[in-house]
């Protein structure tokens, strides 16, 4: 039996969508709840999950399309059979991707030695001695004033609004 897959209620003031991404194709197997495709809103994503188990056996709305609320997307058939392996399309695309992050950390110990020269925080006890209260850094920065020029009253030895006037 086919069940349809329909546009779902995103929102009281949302009248259509675009279909963002498939996540399955024709003839693939999907799970109960497991996403099918993204659709997308001038105020929101959401995914469209399978409402049944089965396979998708049609695509009635392509990526790109703009569909209303309750209309058609597509089909699944809960008695039918996987004929195209549901796993190595979806794992594919991130495989990829997971390669082309491996060559980022090999730049990323350039930057460590980068970091060796951080040891800059003797001007970070400074401003843990002088700590701003938000209030007080934007008056500050108002008054052209700077921080370590005023002695801070509140609790730890925090710079307050009062602190500034």
């Amino acid at each position: 039996m086919a069940n349809e897959i329909r546009v779902p209620m995103l929102g009281e003031s949302v009248t259509e969508a675009t279909i963002a991404q498939w996540y399955k194709q024709v003839g693939q197997a999907v799970a109960l709840d497991e996403p099918l495709c993204e659709l997308e809103t001038d105020k929101v994503s959401v995914e469209v999950p399978a409402q049944v188990a089965g396979v998708l056996t049609k695509i009635v709305a392509q990526e790109g399309d703009t569909v209303e609320i309750g209309a058609l997307l597509g089909a699944i058939d809960e008695s039918a059979t996987a004929s195209v392996p549901a796993s190595p399309p979806v794992f594919v695309p991130e495989t990829p991707q997971e390669s082309a992050p491996t060559p980022t950390p090999t730049p990323t110990p350039t930057p460590t030695p980068t970091s060796t020269p951080t040891p800059t925080p003797t001007p970070t006890p400074t401003e843990a001695s002088n700590k701003v209260m938000p209030s007080a850094k934007r008056m500050i920065e108002e008054h052209g004033l700077s921080a370590q020029d005023i002695k801070g009253t509140g609790k730890a030895g925090r710079i307050t609004k009062t602190d500034v006037v």
